[in-house]
């Protein structure tokens, strides 16, 4: 195929299990309908690499992490999308 590589892009969805754990769902969607890689970095030093797209994660401390959701079509071409996560933990 001659046609341009089109990049990805993705969207986040949040939900609260607990206080502690969270499930993101990350909808990837590309134009070339590639097979995506999602790698997950939940903001507290701890990655998921080439997950499914949905992952759920526990913190062990309160506070406000950053999630980092990175979607990667087979040619490299990459899409990041963030969401900010308040954690409490009694």
């Amino acid at each position: 195929s001659g046609m341009p590589n089109s990049p990805p892009s993705v969207a986040l969805a949040l939900t609260y299990i607990s206080g502690a754990t969270v499930r993101l769902v990350a909808t990837g969607t590309d134009a070339d309908q590639d097979l995506l890689h999602y790698d997950f970095d939940w903001g507290d030093g701890l990655t998921t690499i080439d997950p499914s797209p949905s992952n759920a994660h526990s913190y062990n401390a309160g506070g406000t992490y950053t999630i980092r959701v990175t979607v990667t079509d087979p040619l490299a071409a990459a899409a990041t999308a963030t969401r900010a996560v308040t954690i409490s933990i009694p």
